[in-house]
């Protein structure tokens, strides 16, 4: 699946957490495309954030960590593995 989209990373979660894996190549290249396609920081942050509840909520430790690790890197939170920058958009006019 290409994600382009904030439907498209919200798919993607949802079929991983009804019956898949996460893994950590594929949810990247998801978020990453999603955010070239304007989905910014914070809906990706909040989209990750839910996972993470599920995740946890679910017992899925290994999946919850990877998740975890993404959400600590695009928020610039420590991590021995660098920052993942992402653009933040602003919000339409209404």
């Amino acid at each position: 699946m290409v994600c382009k989209g904030k439907l498209d990373l919200e798919a993607h979660c949802a079929s991983r957490l009804a019956n898949g894996v996460f893994t950590f190549a594929e949810l990247l290249a998801c978020i990453l495309a999603s955010n070239a396609a304007g989905l910014g920081k914070g809906e990706i942050v909040d989209i990750l954030n839910g996972v993470l509840q599920t995740l946890e909520a679910q017992g899925r430790e290994a999946e919850f960590e990877i998740v975890a690790e993404l959400v600590q890197r695009i928020t610039g939170f420590f991590s021995p593995h660098g920052v993942i920058h992402l653009r933040d958009f602003e919000p339409p006019a209404e």
